[in-house]
């Protein structure tokens, strides 16, 4: 399991800075299930800045930094057993300027969660959101589409168009593929990815 320190390292109030753009990238392995999760973040100073905090999803085992920071603390006391991670930037930060933060966030299910990802986006706009789909090639969905919720906690979607996947070329006999959507200037919307496996054969 992910390893948490309450009594660690951390930062006092919430730090002040803005996500200016945001890269997700969701994997599904060969069972259909969420193994990875990549974030990639441009975030701005509004104010001197040495670090930054995020949540982490209750399924998540460890956190990988790949680039911008490190992780000082860990704690899982927010509802539903999220994760609180507090992460120390590589260079502090004078208001207005900008950095590139990124980091996996490796995860466990223990049952299926919905046939979609999506990023719920609230009244600050995001200069740009990407969102990438990665799928096993051993276990391809039958049918992929953007969609657009209306609130974050709806099921089905307001909107909803079908997606081609992409294929990954790396050698192997069963690749992966990908669903990939790019937007500028977003706010006030939940925007995602959904997709259906091919039905259970029955005994």
């Amino acid at each position: 399991m992910i390893h948490y320190d309450p009594g660690g390292e951390q930062l006092g109030p919430t730090p002040s800075y803005s996500v200016v753009e945001l890269e997700d990238t969701h994997y599904l392995g060969e069972q259909g299930l969420p193994v990875h999760h990549q974030t990639g973040q441009m975030v701005e100073a509004l104010e001197p800045l040495s670090a930054l905090r995020v949540t982490l999803d209750a399924s998540a085992t460890s956190i990988e930094m790949v680039h911008g920071g490190q992780v000082i603390s860990v704690v899982k006391d927010m509802p539903g057993g999220l994760y609180r991670v507090d992460i120390a930037l590589e260079k502090r930060l004078r208001t207005g300027e900008r950095t590139f933060i990124e980091w996996f966030t490796h995860l466990r299910h223990e049952t299926a969660p919905p046939l979609f990802f999506r990023r719920a986006i609230g009244s600050q706009a995001l200069e740009s959101l990407s969102i990438c789909v990665v799928f096993d090639g051993r276990k391809l969905p039958t049918q992929v589409s953007w969609a657009e919720w209306q609130e974050d906690t709806d099921v089905s979607p307001q909107i909803e168009e079908a997606d081609e996947l992409n294929r990954i070329e790396n050698g192997e006999p069963d690749p992966p593929m990908t669903a990939y959507r790019k937007l500028a200037m977003v706010r006030n919307r939940s925007v995602g990815f959904r997709w259906q496996w091919r039905p259970l054969a029955s005994a």
